[in-house]
């Protein structure tokens, strides 16, 4: 598109690069984002407590408990 649409804000960012830096410390975090400036984190049950240190607003959904 011309103008390019960027839907990422400074916070979306900010978030990406705690994600990343986050991953430097071993921990197996990634992220998917889509039309829009919310992120959505993937990471391992096991490191449910790291996650919520440094992400304390997410929510945590569990999609293959039933």
């Amino acid at each position: 598109a011309k103008p390019p649409i960027y839907y990422s804000h400074p916070e979306t960012v900010r978030v990406m690069q705690e994600i990343w830096r986050v991953r430097t410390q071993g921990y197996s975090v990634y992220f998917t984002q889509d039309a829009g400036p919310n992120l959505k984190l993937l990471f391992l049950r096991q490191d449910e407590d790291i996650i919520l240190r440094h992400f304390p607003a997410v929510k945590i959904i569990h999609p293959f408990d039933q």
